[in-house]
């Protein structure tokens, strides 16, 4: 179970350090009361047993030794991030967990950034990057970006959806390269700037470290 979880942890730390550097630089804290993202949504105001990690994660720990949990997911498609197993939101959910899953849903319209390192938290964070897209509405533009390790400008994506295709801008520099990731979607019928790959939670566009916009038409 520490393993599993440590792993995860590594994998995440281009997220979790981009919250950091946020959270020093503008006072946001990495840990959200859910009626700070939310606060038009009564449900949310009186909320302590769940939390947003940064502002694009859900987590709804396990309190109980027979691993039952309730838990709220607020308007939108939340997708599980361990599972790739939506819900939609606006009302209470009550699940059962074992020792190595536990409510952590990521919001709809996320770039999730994964790093390549799972063994250790400190590496370059923008070095094979993988960025995760989820539940992009038709019309919608979302961005992401990843410090260095020092904290400072490393890349940052931009993502647009315009009915079936996605087109994805990067800017700053990726010597390894770096991935994108549609969860959810099952293949690419067509891809500028990048090959295809398959994965279960969704295809994938791997990208040359000299791609800056790929393009991307969703078989639906």
């Amino acid at each position: 179970m520490l393993r599993f979880f440590t792993k995860l942890k590594c994998q995440l730390m281009p997220y979790l350090y981009s919250k950091a550097v946020e959270a020093h630089r503008e006072g946001v804290p990495m840990l959200r009361a859910m009626v700070l993202e939310y606060p038009d949504d009564p449900a949310c105001h009186t909320l302590d047993r769940q939390y947003l990690l940064g502002d694009s994660l859900l987590v709804a720990p396990v309190l109980s030794a027979d691993g039952w949990v309730d838990y709220y997911l607020p308007a939108g498609r939340w997708t599980h991030l361990l599972s790739g197993d939506i819900q939609e939101g606006g009302r209470w959910f009550r699940a059962k967990h074992d020792f190595l899953s536990l409510p952590l849903f990521v919001r709809p319209g996320t770039i999730l950034p994964f790093g390549s390192i799972d063994d250790r938290p400190d590496y370059e964070f923008t070095e094979g990057v993988s960025f995760r897209v989820y539940e992009l509405d038709d019309g919608a533009t979302t961005k992401c970006s990843v410090p260095t390790l020092n904290g400072g400008p490393g890349l940052t994506l931009t993502v647009t959806r315009r009915g079936s295709t996605i087109e994805a801008t990067l800017e700053g520099n990726s010597s390894s390269g770096w991935q994108l990731q549609l969860i959810g979607a099952q293949a690419f019928a067509s891809i500028k700037g990048g090959s295809g790959a398959s994965h279960a939670l969704g295809a994938i566009a791997v990208c040359a470290p000299t791609a800056r916009v790929v393009q991307l038409t969703v078989v639906v």
